[in-house]
């Protein structure tokens, strides 16, 4: 599907596969609904190359990774591990010693190998 003129050179045609379809559309509609999504993005007045929410899942994604990344760097939050979701609130001394063995396990690969 080539939704949007090329301004320069060649426009970018995008491949699409349909995963899961619980509508039950056919393929022609489908097509249309994506063609007219390519036209919604607010911040460009032409069409573009892939439907506009994609755009926004983008942007909202890069803001969330931003807010993370934020929180763990100044300690707001701890990283997550499926370790920590396994264990009881109250074992957070066996996560602290189990952290410290994590350093001390890395520490003796990191030796190894200078």
């Amino acid at each position: 599907l080539c939704s949007h003129h090329g301004i320069q050179g060649t426009s970018r045609p995008t491949r699409y596969h349909v995963l899961f379809d619980e509508s039950n559309m056919d393929a022609n509609a489908l097509q249309s609904i994506t063609y007219y999504l390519c036209h919604l993005y607010g911040r460009c007045a032409r069409s573009v190359s892939i439907p506009a929410p994609v755009y926004f899942a983008d942007l909202v994604c890069a803001r969330a990774r931003y807010h993370v990344l934020a929180a763990l760097n100044s300690g707001l939050v701890e990283k997550y591990s499926d370790e920590d979701s396994n264990s009881s609130s109250s074992s957070s001394s066996s996560s602290s010693s189990k952290a410290e063995s994590v350093k001390t396990e890395l520490a003796n690969i990191i030796a190894l190998h200078k």
